[in-house]
């Protein structure tokens, strides 16, 4: 399945959930502000909640004995709008004529609800927190136009200054493209360290206690903070197309030959993979998704594999274990896969690629 294909089913999922909430009349404060940005990321976004909108009211409203006028309907589900199709009504409308503006009247309801929505919860994107869930992923654009791209699973907060432009981590991963500045730095701060760039691309990763930051374009400094303060004690360069760990005591380490093509493959929704172990490889796949991968031996968590996989879809690389007979899969929770090394296992290194 191609990535785009993949993607417009995953919006189609989102606003389908969105339309459900919405018919419900289920949002909490936090849903709506999540609706609003949500619906701001992109057109195709509104576009897909309005279909979502049209389905869910052309199921719920058409009656069996076509009775139903558009007036009715109008007034009954946006008392404040103006209907646009007096003519059919004044004539007796049915089912037909019903289910052919039905969309166009789901349109008009959800453009109301939305703008409301967005107008009085919308967060400011220079001051504020965003959690992504397990699979989401979001890109912010920033006044500066600076661009953060959050993946998923992660904790961000963002905040202007008058002398620095802050993005704090508290866990997971981003990728930033930030607009250059000299006036006013911007810095990322996870863990105890800072990382601060101006014009450049790179990605930090905040997981377990650990920070990993690769550059794709440009060059960053990583600082360590000292009892919250800035200092150059430990300051590292870290240029084009490396990267460097940075453990809980302070300790940069600069990575060999770093895998950079699977650091930018997660804004596609792909896990790529290059001579990972299978401990690794299910470690990222439950980060994307709710049906989880545990290996529950060492010498299974060992096994190596390289390869690109979709990172909504754990089944393809589940079937091709199955069909490697590498490991031993127990499947006998719902929603979990269990991995075991054969009695006798081999180690090997396998190639693939979807």
């Amino acid at each position: 399945m191609s990535i785009n294909k993949l993607h417009n089913r995953q919006i189609a999922e989102e606003a389908a959930n969105w339309a459900v909430l919405l018919d419900a009349k289920a949002l909490t404060k936090q849903d709506k502000k999540e609706l609003a940005q949500w619906l701001s990321e992109s057109s195709l976004h509104v576009d897909e909640l309005l279909l979502s909108a049209s389905i869910m009211i052309g199921f719920g409203k058409v009656d069996a004995h076509k009775n139903i006028s558009i007036d009715a309907l109008l007034k009954e589900a946006a008392p404040e709008v103006v209907p646009l199709f007096k003519e059919f009504a004044k004539k007796g409308s049915n089912a037909s004529l019903l289910r052919r503006y039905v969309g166009q009247i789901a349109a008009i309801f959800l453009i109301a609800i939305i703008s409301g929505l967005y107008f009085f919860t919308a967060p400011t994107q220079d001051h504020n927190a965003f959690i992504t869930k397990t699979g989401e992923q979001r890109s912010l654009t920033l006044t500066d136009g600076s661009i953060i791209h959050v993946n998923t699973e992660t904790d961000i907060r963002i905040e202007y200054l008058e002398k620095e432009r802050r993005v704090q981590i508290l866990r997971g991963e981003a990728m930033f493209e930030v607009a250059h500045d000299t006036t006013r730095p911007f810095r990322v701060y996870s863990g105890g360290t800072i990382t601060q760039a101006v014009g450049t691309i790179f990605n930090v990763q905040h997981i377990g206690g650990t920070t990993r930051v690769s550059v794709l374009e440009g060059s960053v400094f990583v600082q360590i903070i000292d009892e919250t303060k800035i200092t150059n004690k430990h300051k590292h360069l870290i240029s084009e197309g490396n990267l460097a760990a940075i453990a809980q005591n302070g300790k940069i380490t600069d990575v060999t030959n770093p895998n950079m093509q699977a650091i930018s493959a997660w804004r596609m929704r792909k896990l790529v993979f290059k001579s990972d172990t299978l401990a690794t490889i299910s470690v990222e796949f439950n980060r994307y998704n709710y049906e989880k991968i545990y290996v529950d031996d060492r010498i299974a968590a060992s096994l190596q594999f390289s390869g690109v996989f979709n990172a909504d879809d754990p089944h393809s690389f589940i079937k091709y274990l199955e069909v490697s007979n590498a490991v031993n899969i127990n499947r006998s929770k719902q929603h979990e896969f269990h991995l075991t090394s054969h009695s006798n296992p081999v180690i090997l290194e396998t190639k693939i690629t979807e």
